[in-house]
């Protein structure tokens, strides 16, 4: 393809954001964001709107369309097809994609899928993982088909689990990973014109993940320590998960398993789930479950500011009297005084009856009754004056001034002529100049608020870095990384690295040798690095090897033990020429550079039955130094075996083959399976 792919990316959410991000700044060249197709804003709660999604404000920003229809409908399918997309990528867009649709994309489309498919298919399978205490998880790259997640798969990366993580930390370390296998496939695909085939999934072995609702986050304390802590990771940031005290609302953010015996003989025996037991200064507040013991590390009460525990322990020691997620009193008249929840019967007395009873009553206690109304008349005054009083002594209300984009000092007099409190909280930030400006406020400016509420103020303490860096002598893959965990929540990074320019040098592959601009610039605006790379020493020179009349297994032990590039051509053998060999190969000098190409002529005759030879040939990007690669054989019996393993720099590849009928041939590329074909004989 003589342009860069075009390619739709949908998706919805801030991880999906961080994904597109990701490959917007992508350096290879090979693809373009033409659009972006996102979910619309939608109601929630009280009438208010959600604005616009994550990665419609960072498309937005960097000047791509952006399409948010209510439906996939023909007027959606209309502006797609104007945008003149090759291919759609999604990733977290939360919609089913109907083959009307997909076929608007010549290359088709491929999904980002946060799990190790076929398990977890469907809405939640980052929290799945962890609810089922997995020792690994990762990102599954998918050709999109008509069925939920069902779609073969291209590209997967795997991560281990150690039982700490969160579902949020957990998507945040998963989405350069999936970002970096995205980029790979369409990388693939502008070299080759098609994604790969990829591998179809095992139906047997897909497991479904259902969405949460915000109930799931209630803790049951009758179940394990350790399920308790799994779904507080898992609910974390969505649904949360909470219990209750006193008829208080608390939400427990972060926990820990007491392991058994830890604390001796020291915990009280017997007591119900839910039960706190006390605190350990090693792990937090403890709390009896169904079995063993949970420390609870941070907590916060409903509409309160997120404590540790000592603190939220400082600030209420009744808390270690409770039993946490137990039921109230109905009060008089409740279950406590009627256990079994139903109304005493009685009988019906005649209305007449009642009201002469009732008057009878009035004449012979109209002193009690007259009493009685004189004090509530006087108890109802004072009521009232109490509340005008309060009333007139409570806190003038007033506006929150609009202090985003301004200057500390000029912020905090604006909170002191509004007499409210700033509480500071500082932010680096992806712009030089924000240093020392306020980012942003909590509430938002024009709330109504009283006097002396307290204003949350985000202050920009400057940029991560103000430098460009000392590159010279790392490895530019450590670098990639480095430089991607440093900018992970910016939208856009202050130091890009341009395509590298490779050449041989002694230095190990991958070693930045140049770097323009120096070490030490400063950074006012985002910065583009371009940087000198090795290629290795793998590029001296080397005497090639004479193959004429090698047979396949000989010509495959000579590729094996040289560093130079053989293409292959193949033909039937001419009279005189010796079937399934080597009759030709071009004529070079003694010595010639590492891996120079070498043109040669493979001459193939009337095999055997149960045999295929031929010339397994694939067409693979460029590499800028040469990369493992290894061509297996799959036979239909099932047995594997490898035929040549070496290093390759990519682009035109061809190996001779004489394997089984029938069997499935496989090149691998640095560890990951590109290419798969089935054997077929040249006679």
């Amino acid at each position: 393809m003589n342009r860069p792919l075009r390619i739709l990316y949908a998706g919805t959410p801030d991880f999906s954001a961080e994904v597109l991000g990701r490959l917007l700044n992508d350096p290879s060249g090979a693809f373009q964001v033409a659009g972006v197709l996102t979910n619309p804003p939608s109601p929630q709660g009280r009438g208010k709107q959600v604005g616009p999604s994550p990665v419609a404000l960072l498309a937005e920003r960097e000047g791509i369309p952006v399409l948010a229809p209510e439906k996939l409908d023909s007027a959606a399918r209309d502006g797609v097809s104007k945008l003149g997309a090759d291919a759609l990528v999604c990733f977290s867009y939360g919609r089913i994609f109907g083959p009307k649709f997909l076929s608007l994309f010549p290359l088709g489309g491929i999904n980002l899928h946060p799990s190790l498919l076929p398990l977890y298919r469907g809405a939640t399978p980052v929290p799945e993982a962890i609810l089922r205490g997995d020792t690994k998880t990762g990102v599954t790259v998918q050709k999109i088909a008509l069925g939920m997640d069902s779609g073969a798969i291209l590209a997967r990366r795997e991560v281990p689990l150690d039982g700490s993580e969160t579902a949020g930390g957990l998507l945040k370390k998963l989405s350069p990973l999936g970002a970096e296998l995205l980029a790979e496939t369409l990388t693939f695909a502008f070299w080759n014109g098609a994604f790969p085939e990829g591998t179809p999934q095992d139906e047997s072995q897909a497991v479904y993940c259902s969405k949460h609702e915000k109930e799931d986050g209630k803790i049951d304390w009758t179940r394990s320590a350790g399920e308790i802590d799994s779904r507080i990771r898992a609910f974390d940031p969505w649904p949360g998960s909470y219990t209750t005290e006193g008829g208080s609302r608390i939400r427990a953010l972060r926990a820990a398993v007491v392991p058994p015996g830890a604390l001796g003989d020291s915990l009280p025996q017997g007591q119900p789930p839910g039960t706190v037991l006390g605190t350990d200064g090693r792990y937090g507040i403890l709390v009896q479950t169904g079995r063993g013991v949970l420390a609870l590390q941070k907590l916060q009460r409903q509409a309160k500011n997120a404590l540790e525990w000592r603190d939220f322990i400082n600030g209420d020691r009744a808390f270690l009297e409770a039993v946490l997620g137990a039921s109230e009193p109905d009060g008089p008249g409740g279950a406590d005084e009627n256990p079994g929840g139903a109304k005493k019967p009685g009988r019906r007395r005649p209305l007449a009856s009642g009201i002469a009873s009732y008057f009878r009553k009035l004449d012979e206690n109209a002193g009690v009754f007259f009493l009685t109304a004189l004090i509530f008349f006087i108890l109802m005054a004072f009521a009232g004056g109490a509340v005008f009083f309060s009333v007139m002594q409570a806190p003038e209300q007033v506006l929150v001034p609009d202090v985003t984009g301004k200057e500390l000092t000029a912020a905090l007099v604006e909170m002191q002529e509004k007499e409210l409190y700033p509480k500071i909280q500082l932010r680096y930030s992806s712009n030089p100049g924000d240093k020392g400006l306020i980012l942003e406020q909590s509430p938002e400016a024009g709330t109504v608020v009283k006097a002396g509420r307290r204003v949350t103020l985000t202050v920009s303490r400057g940029v991560i870095v103000e430098k460009v860096g000392d590159y010279v002598g790392e490895n530019i893959e450590d670098l990639r990384i480095r430089l991607q965990t440093l900018f992970s929540g910016s939208a856009r990074p202050l130091i890009v690295l341009a395509q590298p320019l490779y050449t041989p040098n002694r230095a190990a592959a991958g070693t930045i040798l140049e770097q323009d601009p120096l070490p030490d610039t400063p950074i006012a605006d985002p910065v583009t690095v371009r940087l000198v790379v090795s290629r290795g020493p793998e590029y001296e020179s080397a005497r090639p090897p004479n193959l004429v009349g090698m047979s396949v297994n000989d010509t495959l032990q000579q590729l094996a033990r040289t560093k130079l590039i053989f293409d292959f051509t193949a033909r039937p053998a001419d009279a005189g020429e010796k079937p399934g060999a080597v009759v030709s190969q071009e004529a070079t000098p003694a010595t010639v550079p590492n891996y120079s190409r070498i043109r040669a002529v493979f001459a193939f005759g009337p095999g055997e039955r149960d045999t295929a030879a031929g010339l397994f040939t694939a067409q693979l990007p460029e590499y800028p130094y040469p990369v493992p690669m290894r061509l297996d054989a799959k036979t239909p019996q099932g047995n594997t075996f490898t035929i040549l393993s070496f290093s390759h720099p990519g682009g035109n590849f061809t190996v001779p083959y004489s394997v089984p009928r029938g069997s499935e041939l496989i090149l691998f590329v640095a560890g990951r399976e590109e290419v798969t074909r089935i054997a077929e004989s040249r006679e």
